[in-house]
């Protein structure tokens, strides 16, 4: 049984003993709190969220995967300022821009993050071809290959933040990350 219909039942038992008059209020103030945990989950489900893939077939150690999702996330802001060579970032938000306002949206929220993986590279440019295609915020991260690799190699992709119904496309087949 997973997280949500964990809840809902326990919301629903707690709401027939409610409707017997058998809730005391300890009871009470569960069910309150589940409904409003509830409540939140649903909520959270369009919320913009960033995605991160990640190239498995690299077995990154945990710091260099750390480093490189890392890289990533913060690539999406911070790209036009390398490419333009300014020295000051201004992030400036269009808000009549949807992929704007997820961002803006998503800064001022909780930052959700999702690490997927891919099982190679081609997998991942063929990711990164799309998202540039329907105008995907995105930002491929190449290492220079100083540490861990012999030469500079593309680890990851940061999608986003966007909303749900715009990465689902790109990313519906692919897993959540795990050891």
């Amino acid at each position: 049984m997973g997280m949500n219909e964990e809840l809902v039942s326990k919301i629903k038992h707690l709401e027939e003993l409610s409707l017997k008059d058998d809730l005391d209020e300890n009871d009470y103030e569960e069910l309150k709190r589940l409904k409003l945990k509830l409540k939140e989950k649903e909520d959270q489900k369009n919320k913009p969220k960033q995605v991160i893939i990640v190239r498995k077939d690299l077995n990154m150690n945990a710091g260099k995967l750390a480093a490189q999702v890392a890289h990533a996330s913060l690539g999406i802001f911070t790209q036009e300022f390398k490419n333009n060579n300014l020295n000051e970032l201004n992030i400036k938000f269009d808000l009549n821009n949807k992929h704007d306002k997820a961002k803006l949206e998503w800064l001022k929220g909780r930052f959700t993050k999702v690490i997927l993986y891919v099982k190679s590279e081609k997998e991942l440019l063929d990711i990164h071809t799309k998202a540039l295609n329907n105008n995907i915020p995105n930002c491929l991260i190449e290492d220079y290959g100083f540490t861990c690799f012999n030469e500079p190699t593309k680890t990851c992709l940061a999608l986003g933040p966007c909303y749900p119904e715009d990465l689902i496309e790109l990313t519906k087949k692919l897993q959540l990350y795990k050891d």
